[in-house]
């Protein structure tokens, strides 16, 4: 019998700080990588990436779908500042999406944290969110 995946046209990947390693759970209607951790937000991310491509991978489904990270660095009540996250040439970009015209940009992903450290008055209110489209992570 031929089994159906289902696949979401929205997958969350909840990153967060644990210690010196970041964990990463999955939240979707569809099916989802499984839960690992990583010791960087680089390796987080890139392999959180990849097992999405490889899910998606040849499924019609990858056209339109999108892959969210919300990423928890500190320990707090976030939410108050988004920070949303875009590539720009060999830049990550951070601006928060709420209106406070806190915007940086950092060469990577832990210095997009440090950036966070130092432009955002209370990190304990903060997260960041990036979107990517799941089509493009190949």
């Amino acid at each position: 019998m031929l089994e159906t995946v289902k696949l979401s046209s929205l997958v969350t990947c909840i990153v967060e700080r644990d210690r010196s390693r970041w964990s990463l759970i999955w939240a979707s209607d569809g099916k989802t990588p499984r839960d690992f951790s990583a010791e960087s937000l680089t390796k987080a991310l890139d392999e959180a990436s990849s097992q999405t491509a490889a899910l998606y991978a040849n499924h019609i489904e990858s056209v339109a779908a999108e892959l969210q990270f919300a990423i928890y660095p500190w320990e707090g009540r976030p939410g108050d500042v988004i920070l949303d996250i875009t590539k720009q040439g060999g830049e990550i970009k951070a601006s928060d999406i709420q209106g406070s015209g806190i915007t940086f940009t950092a060469p990577t992903f832990e210095g997009l944290i440090e950036g966070a450290e130092r432009y955002v008055p209370d990190t304990t209110k903060a997260m960041f969110r990036w979107i990517r489209r799941v089509g493009d992570l190949a």
